[in-house]
Formats: C-alpha cells, structure tokens, sequence
C-alpha cells in the first residue's frame, strides 16, 4: 500500500504538495522505534565519543539482541538495528550496566547535542560541552527533535548539520548563540555561552514553539527578540575535505551502515582508543594515521558518501524498494547529488536534491531539483528504466 499525499491550495490558487508525516520523534535507548527489521535502538554517548571498549560491548550487545547492523546517523549517534520487542529490556539494562544511558537524556526530549568532532581535551568545545551536560535539568521539556550544537574552535563546520540552537564562533573569534533559521545571533561570552543557549530554549517554549516542532519552522511566525539578531556567525564557515587530522583519521561509511563484524575487525586492528561520531557518516579514529579497508572510505569526498539513501524495503516497513544496492548502482551512472528514498516520506533527507528517486508501490518515480514528496518527473519506473534515464540527465 502506498502513501497518501495531500495536494493543498495555497490563496494564489497554485497547488503544492504536502510532505507526508514522518515520525514525530526519534528512538532513543530507552524508546525504541519499531522498523521492518525490528526495533531501533539509539545511543547518543556524551561528547559524540565511544571508548575502543564501549563499542566492543555495543557489538557484542548488537549480535546477542539486534541482528549485527548498526546504524551512523547524521546527528553523531548510533543505531542497534534489529532488536526483537521481547528483548529490548534486557538490552537497555545492558547499557545500563556499561554505563551507556544517561537518565536525563534519555528520559527527556530535546536533549541532542552535536560537537564538531575535532573538538580537544580541555579546550573551549569541551569545557562547554561539560557545562551542558552538567546543568541539562535547567532545561525546558523541548520536542523529541529539538537539538543543540556547538563549533568554536574546529577545522569542520556544522552550519548544515541538523541543530536548533547554534553556539558558533564570530568574525572576531567571540562566540554568538544563534538560533537556527536567523542569519545573526547573540554575542556571549565563554562564561555565559550555555546560560544564553538554556535561555533561548526557555523563550521557543514560552512562545509556543513546541506547536512548530523546530527553531526554524517556528521563527517563520515568531520574532526572536531584537537583542538575540545582532551578531553574525563567521562569514566563511570551514568545511574539511581531508582524511587526515591531528587528532587521527576520519572514515567515511557508505549509506551510514556497517556490520557489528566489520565495526570489530576495524577497531581491533587500529588499536584506537576511541572513535568519535560525526554527523556526515562517518568516524573519527583517536590516535591513528592509517587504515586500510574496502569498506571504509577516506575523508568524506567518495561518491557514495554523496548519497542520501534510507534503509529501504524490507527494513523500512514504509519502503516499498531497496534503496542501498539502487544506490551503488546509480553512483556508478552519474555525477550529481542522489537522495534515494524506500517512499515519499523522504526521511534520510528532508529537503530538496539535484536528483531523488522516491519507491511508488514497488516502483520508482524520478524528481529533478525536488523533496522526495514533490511531483514527479517520471512515475512508476521500473528498475532498467530509472538507469536509462538518470545516465540521460
């Protein structure tokens, strides 16, 4: 059975197409969300950081109550896949027990915070980010996707990172909180940085915002204070292309999924301490300079790392095609920017590509320059057509 898109009129006259509701909420360790394959479990460690021995535990926890895949999501957490209903209490004392769940976060929404990953050991990032987990109880109950980020001091940027409020340096190296969806900010000082992100978060609730779901959404109809839009974020954010850094090694993982064997073999051969969690699907391995695998990538530039596609039928109970073995195939065909979608729903990226491909009862419909719910170029395309036509584009 496919899903019901709604046409609107806007008061021109002109239809649009409706996005059709996705999940109002993302899984966490302790609310898991059920999929095709079984339940998702998410772990969201403090800092974006695993020790080499608390993800030998996750992949032992993976293959003992989850069928070995885990997922990298594009907000630095990871996934269990494949957890069956019965088990999962037993998984989440587990991770309990390795100290893996952190009550108030996972007990409260909106809690989600992303560091860029190059982030060091008693430097600004750190030191604030500790400060926010210390005093997470300031906070108002927030929406289930409601998220914070911080980047003052990294050679990466997180300006196109999923994040409702933003902690970002200024041209003059201060530091501004910034809400997602303004061009300027509030200018703070390192002092006051988390006390100003605490506020903000107090002011969406206050005027509703919970109605709107995230920052952005909500400021297309509320004013942020005129105080809180007077300092703009560094003109020219950083974005690193390379593999290498001094802090170690950044890994690309194809479509954000690696089995709980690969993950292993991986972390046993380097011998790495810890692995950090970026946003872009992919690692980052504490003290190494050097890796070679095939099913890793180096640095963020491989062809597949440029493909947003969801797990896709049978995992997705939504999709109605495979998505990642479509997606391999279509990387080998054309040059452009793909989203694959298992449906119209458009989950693995909300917003408009170059190229998408969305499934249509067992079928493919092709949309130019468009959201995975927008109206089609092509419809009901078998396999054999969509490649013709995406190496035509």
């Amino acid at each position: 059975m496919g899903i019901a898109t709604e046409f609107h009129c806007n008061r021109f006259g002109r239809y649009f197409v409706m996005r059709p509701t996705p999940k109002g909420w993302c899984p966490s360790a302790l609310k898991p969300m059920a999929s095709g394959d079984g339940l998702l479990v998410r772990l969201r460690p403090k800092f974006g950081r695993f020790t080499r021995e608390e993800l030998l535990s996750v992949s032992d926890l993976s293959e003992n109550y989850g069928n070995g895949l885990l997922d990298f999501t594009n907000r630095a957490n990871l996934q269990i896949r494949g957890v069956v209903k019965g088990q999962h209490a037993s998984l989440a004392q587990a991770l309990y027990d390795i100290g893996l769940i952190d009550d108030i976060i996972e007990r409260v929404g909106g809690r989600n915070m992303i560091l860029a990953p190059d982030w060091l050991e008693g430097g600004r990032t750190e030191t604030l980010a500790k400060e926010f987990y210390a005093t997470l109880n300031n906070l108002p109950d927030l929406p289930s996707k409601f998220g914070f980020s911080i980047e003052v001091d990294s050679e990466f940027s997180l300006r196109k990172v999923s994040s409702d409020i933003r902690l970002e340096r200024s041209n003059t190296d201060g530091l501004v909180v910034r809400a997602d969806g303004s061009a300027f900010g509030r200018a703070v000082s390192e002092k006051n940085a988390i006390t100003a992100m605490f506020e903000m978060a107090k002011w969406f609730v206050e005027t509703n915002g919970a109605a709107s779901g995230r920052m952005a959404h909500h400021l297309k109809k509320t004013q942020l204070p005129k105080s809180w839009r007077t300092t703009p974020p560094l003109s020219i954010p950083r974005y690193s292309l390379n593999g290498k850094f001094n802090l170690g090694i950044l890994l690309g993982i194809p479509f954000g999924q690696i089995t709980t064997k690969v993950l292993r073999g991986l972390i046993n051969e380097t011998k790495s301490r810890a692995i950090r969690l970026t946003p872009w699907r992919s690692i980052l391995l504490e003290g190494i300079g050097y890796v070679k695998s095939n099913d890793f990538t180096i640095g963020p530039t491989d062809e597949l790392l440029a493909i947003d596609a969801c797990p896709g039928a049978p995992a997705c109970a939504s999709a109605s095609v495979e998505t990642r073995q479509l997606a391999a195939n279509l990387a080998q065909r054309t040059t452009r920017p793909l989203h694959i979608s298992g449906c119209s729903k458009g989950c693995a990226l909300p917003k408009s590509a170059p190229v998408t491909v969305t499934g249509n009862n067992g079928t493919y419909d092709l949309i130019i320059n468009g959201c995975a719910w927008d109206k089609p170029l092509k419809t009901g395309l078998s396999r054999s057509e969509l490649l013709e036509h995406i190496e035509r584009l």
